[in-house]
């Protein structure tokens, strides 16, 4: 099963990246059921060519240097079985954990 989480709007890249590294950590926790990945929000990206560059630096430096597999937001909507789209990790990780549990 495939996972896909992320903040509705990465607003910091710094914060962005710690939630990768949360997820990492998650990861190592339901390995042997579900495979997470972050998504990157449209919204992170408009048709402006800069923030274009800026949103796949994002994902490239998660995906890795990060280690987290990181997809746009039309892809993972495509791809996931499930996506969860939450600012706060920790109710991220509660809802991860829940389906974890059901499997």
């Amino acid at each position: 099963m495939l996972i896909v989480v992320g903040p509705e709007v990465i607003k910091d890249f710094v914060v962005g990246y710690s939630y990768a590294r949360r997820l990492k950590a998650i990861q190592g926790k339901v390995k042997d059921k579900i495979q997470v990945a972050m998504w990157v929000s449209c919204r992170l990206s408009e048709d402006n060519e800069n923030n274009q560059r800026l949103k796949e630096r994002f994902i490239s430096t998660v995906r890795d240097h990060i280690g987290v597999p990181c997809f746009d937001g039309e892809t993972s909507n495509d791809l996931s079985d499930e996506l969860i789209k939450e600012n706060e990790f920790s109710a991220a990780s509660s809802r991860i954990m829940a389906i974890y549990n059901r499997l």
